[in-house]
């Protein structure tokens, strides 16, 4: 009895160890609630594996451009040779006095030159200017704008030319200078006279005035160099004589600065009546015939022409005659008035 009792323990040992050895697994989890706490989780599905990137495809190869043939190269100009050298033709001479008149209009020239420039300027021109259509002849305005230009030019040439002085050489007399002066401005005088340039006889007529001055002043020095006679391109001529024909270049200087003068003031400052009176008579004909060419005029018939400017310049009015007085214009007057009266 006590080994079956023995054995019987044993019995319930070993069930008791088998017991705790082994123990029931736990019951899932009902569906949609978590799992119970210290239960372990379980395992998680394993990951899918990425599906490899298949390789890209080769591009298909693009066809190639075809090269553009090179343009064609302009063709040269073929340049044709010449047989010969050719010889040069010769320049014709230009007739610039020609040209301008061939410019000129068939229709007859207008009564007054520069009627226009002198309204618009206030001016009313000298008496010859504003008559010129009966003054004889007429000069074309080109023309003697031309002959302007070209007796400046030599005149700035004669003023600008170089002058070589030697150091072993004797000094120039003064008065042989003043007398070449003279000599060389004395035909351009004379050609702007006869144009009826003012302009020029502005820059000329002062310029003799000085020289002649300077003339007279060397002259009457006691000098034996100032008697010693002046020799020419030609021949020598004794003092007298030079002197004699100095004289006579003053004279007609003076008398031609007069006629300036005159034609200027009675142009501006006469009444139109006096003008027209003037024009209709007969001593406007000597008028015409100084104004050609004042040098010309012997002393005889200047005598007459101062005595008919005197007539007429008692015709202005006194404000006039009174403001010619005081100029020093009138300086000139009265040395025509004592030459040839």
């Amino acid at each position: 009895m006590a080994s079956s009792q023995i054995r019987g323990e044993g019995m319930r040992r070993r069930k008791k160890n088998k017991t705790t050895e082994t123990n029931p697994s736990p019951l899932p989890p009902l569906p949609g609630l978590p799992p119970l706490p210290g239960a372990p989780l379980p395992p998680l599905p394993a990951a899918p594996v990425p599906t490899p990137a298949p390789e890209p495809q080769p591009l298909p190869e693009l066809p190639t451009a075809p090269t553009p043939a090179p343009l064609p190269l302009p063709a040269a100009p073929v340049i044709p040779q010449a047989a010969g050298q050719l010889e040069p033709q010769p320049v014709e001479p230009s007739n610039e006095y020609g040209d301008l008149w061939a410019k000129r209009s068939a229709k007859p020239l207008p009564q007054i030159y520069g009627a226009i420039d002198r309204l618009g300027s206030g001016e009313t021109g000298s008496l010859l200017d504003r008559y010129s259509d009966r003054f004889g002849h007429s000069l074309d305005r080109d023309i003697i704008v031309l002959r302007k230009k070209e007796r400046e030019e030599a005149l700035n040439e004669a003023r600008n030319a170089p002058v070589v002085e030697l150091l072993d050489e004797e000094e120039t007399d003064r008065l042989t200078e003043v007398e070449n002066l003279l000599r060389e401005l004395k035909p351009q005088y004379k050609s702007a006279k006869s144009a009826g340039d003012k302009e020029a006889l502005r820059i000329l007529v002062p310029e003799l005035e000085r020289l002649m001055a300077e003339r007279r002043s060397l002259m009457s020095q006691a000098n034996p160099v100032t008697e010693a006679p002046v020799s020419t391109d030609s021949d020598s001529v004794s003092e007298e004589p030079e002197e004699s024909h100095h004289d006579d270049n003053d004279a007609d200087v003076l008398f031609s600065q007069f006629f300036t003068i005159v034609n200027d003031l009675l142009g501006d400052e006469l009444p139109e009546d006096a003008i027209e009176s003037f024009l209709a008579s007969e001593g406007f004909e000597l008028f015409k015939e100084v104004g050609a060419d004042p040098s010309a005029i012997d002393d005889e018939r200047r005598g007459e022409f101062f005595k008919i400017i005197d007539e007429q310049l008692g015709n202005m009015p006194d404000s006039s005659i009174t403001k010619f007085v005081g100029s020093g214009e009138f300086e000139i007057y009265k040395q025509i008035s004592e030459m040839y009266t």
